[in-house]
């Protein structure tokens, strides 16, 4: 669910604080947090996250910071879709050390058209067909903004992660309600879990299906700050 479907790892930039948000133009509706990013929980960088809705789709804008053994990676991941989880275009770029790196995926009825330029400024494109029969509507991603899911309920479908640009199978499942963990305090949440070929993710949301923890295998964490 949400853009971080097919996230194999918590990479990350520059952090937007709730304040330094636009107002949201009529008919929107807009959010933004500030988190931790931790690894075997040593803070190895900040996030942020800014969600925008309207009455017919949500984009969400994930910027990351971290640096793991003296190398910087900064990223931002741009996520558009209809409010059903039908994906409409994802954008991921950033700078790994001085290296800079881009890649966008436009949804058609063809595919994917997707783009990507490696550090030498090089460009390659191409359109990439999803597997026969597949549903690359992510319905998950209405749970708790629209759709409140029974403890138990799962969704199945094809994700294209922009990272490795190929199509997955993912599957997001809503484990129930908990209280997690949040720095020194504990708050109540939405635990899904997302698996995909690439990653397995605990995500826990909010009543507005904003993120307020994601934890990659107990080893990679995101983690709200505000």
């Amino acid at each position: 669910m949400n853009p971080l479907t097919a996230l194999s790892g918590l990479f990350a930039v520059t952090v937007l604080s709730p304040g330094q948000s636009a107002p949201a133009p009529i008919g929107q509706t807009r959010t933004s947090y500030h988190y931790r990013l931790l690894h075997a929980n040593v803070q190895i960088g900040d996030a942020s996250y800014e969600r925008v809705s309207t009455a017919t789709d949500r984009r969400t804008l994930l910027t990351i910071s971290e640096t793991v053994e003296g190398v910087t990676l900064n990223v931002v991941f741009d996520s558009t879709s209809k409010n059903d989880g039908t994906p409409e275009k994802k954008v991921f770029h950033g700078v790994l050390g001085q290296r800079p790196f881009s890649s966008t995926a436009l949804f058609t009825d063809a595919g994917v058209d997707f783009t990507i330029q490696n550090a030498k400024g090089e460009i390659q494109k191409a359109t990439i067909k999803p597997p026969p029969n597949a549903v690359i509507a992510d319905a998950s991603e209405a749970w708790f903004a629209g759709v409140i899911p029974k403890k138990g309920d799962s969704v199945v479908f094809t994700s294209f992660n922009i990272q490795t640009g190929q199509w997955e199978r993912a599957t997001t499942t809503y484990v129930g309600d908990e209280d997690t963990k949040v720095g020194k305090k504990t708050m109540p949440a939405h635990h899904m879990h997302v698996k995909s070929d690439a990653s397995e993710i605990d995500m826990y949301i909010d009543d507005s299906a904003d993120i307020v923890v994601m934890d990659q295998l107990g080893v990679f964490r995101m983690e709200r700050a505000d």
